[in-house]
Formats: C-alpha cells, structure tokens, sequence
C-alpha cells in the first residue's frame, strides 16, 4: 500500500480493503493452483508404470476425491 489516491477518511477505508481483498485473493489462487499441480504430480506417478511398459491409457476423472477409471490397451 504505497500510495491512496481515494479522497478522505472513506477512501482509506476502502483502500485497505481493496488490499485485503487482493492479498486475499492472490493467496487464494496460490493455494489453488499449488492443489491442481499436485493432484497433477500424483496421477502422473500412478500412470508411470503402465507408460513404461508400452501401455496406453484413457483416465476419466468422475468426482473431487478418487474417483479414477482407467481404460488399458496395447499398442
């Protein structure tokens, strides 16, 4: 918060919660995407040994939690 260039004793409110709400915000995200990569990360360790033995895959995602089907064919 460098400078506030709202008028009087109301803008300073409201400039402190505009930068709340931002920092709020950017953690928020931050805490999102670090979730999504790491969900990301787990799949690929669980899908590495069927790429390594010359399987192909199809993955469908039903659900937040563990709900992972797995369709195997070979080439």
């Amino acid at each position: 918060m460098n400078r506030n260039y709202l008028k009087g004793t109301d803008g300073d409110k409201m400039n402190a919660i505009l930068a709340s709400c931002g920092f709020n915000l950017r953690k928020f995200l931050r805490a999102l995407l670090w979730l999504v990569f790491k969900e990301l990360e787990r799949l690929k360790r669980l899908l590495w040994p069927f790429e390594s033995a010359g399987l192909t895959y199809d993955v469908q995602v039903g659900g937040l939690r563990n709900n992972l089907q797995l369709r195997l064919s070979t080439p």
